[in-house]
């Protein structure tokens, strides 16, 4: 199921605002999955997009950085 990024973040807003997080009662009202708004509630599942971006890259931390400060010398 695709998830709505909108509605998880004004559900996850929503939950931080409650003294104690109802995520069946959130999930029922921002017409989320229960389990997937507790998990990125808890920071134990990120998005598709970062999932994505995580398998999709390239290049290793180190070697991105001395790719932009190449680049960066070389428009300066």
């Amino acid at each position: 199921m695709k998830v709505n990024e909108a509605l998880m973040q004004k559900a996850i807003a929503d939950l931080k605002s409650q003294e104690q997080p109802n995520f069946k009662a959130t999930a029922e009202k921002y017409f989320l999955e229960r389990t997937t708004l507790a998990k990125r509630f808890k920071g134990q599942h990120g998005s598709m997009k970062d999932a994505s971006s995580i398998y999709k890259q390239r290049l290793n931390d180190i070697q991105e950085q001395v790719l932009i400060d190449q680049i960066n010398l070389l428009t300066d």
